[in-house]
Order: structure tokens, then C-alpha cells, then sequence
């Protein structure tokens, strides 16, 4: 409960940000189970790395999932004569998202902390 909860919060907050993306959790035939909290930025992947180091700076956990999709590895890359432009959607996602912690232990205030601080920051960069 208190992870679905976190989700709501920041969810709430960032859907009509015009430079994010989030992941449309809400059908019917998708169970969520909020483990994180996905953002895709839309903006490059300097850019994505700028704003997580000055997010983690100020002490606000971030992590990628994962950075090096299976596309891009070499081994699988010539064993299955992978097309990265086939997998456009693991590059998006290894790119341009930034995962944040909806655990129990992140309390209200750490939400709001994120909050002030990822839209600081977003404008800081000019990315909303």
C-alpha cells in the first residue's frame, strides 16, 4: 500500500510534464507492482545524466534499468545478429529513464523533497 501510494504521488505530479513520459499502468490486463518509480525523459542521454548527477548530489536515489540493453552487448549482438534499431524501445528506456524509490521507507516528505528538486532542476536545465 504505502509503495502504490508513493507511485500515486509522483505520478500525480509529473504525467502533464510535457518533457516526460510515463508508462500507462492503468489498463485493465496490467498488474503494477510498484517496485520504482519509471520516468522517461524526453531528452538525451547527457542530458538524463546530468540531472541524475545533480539529483544524487542532493541526496535523492536514482537508478537506470539498465544501461546496457541486451542490443548493444557484442556476445548477443553477433550471436543473434542484433539490430539495435529493431529495439527501440529498450534504448528509450536505457536512455532516457530515470528510476526513483517508492519503498516504505520513503515517507511523505522525501516525496515532496523530490518533488521541488527534480522540477528545480528540470527548469534549471530548461526541460520543462
Amino acid at each position: 500500500k504505502a509503495r502504490e501510494r508513493n507511485y500515486m504521488y509522483l505520478y500525480n505530479f509529473l504525467k502533464n510534464i510535457k518533457r516526460i513520459k510515463l508508462f500507462d499502468v492503468f489498463k485493465h490486463n496490467v498488474k503494477n507492482s510498484y517496485y520504482c518509480f519509471p520516468v522517461i525523459f524526453k531528452i538525451s542521454k547527457f542530458k538524463r545524466n546530468v540531472l541524475i548527477k545533480k539529483l544524487n548530489k542532493l541526496g535523492i536515489g536514482t537508478s537506470i534499468y539498465y544501461p546496457h540493453p541486451v542490443p548493444r552487448l557484442d556476445y548477443y549482438k553477433k550471436k543473434y545478429n542484433l539490430s539495435k534499431k529493431d529495439y527501440k524501445n529498450s534504448s528509450t528506456i536505457s536512455d532516457q529513464s530515470i528510476m526513483f524509490p517508492i519503498g516504505p521507507h520513503v515517507r511523505f516528505r522525501d516525496l515532496k523533497y523530490i518533488k521541488k528538486h527534480l522540477l528545480n532542476n528540470m527548469k534549471e536545465m530548461n526541460l520543462c
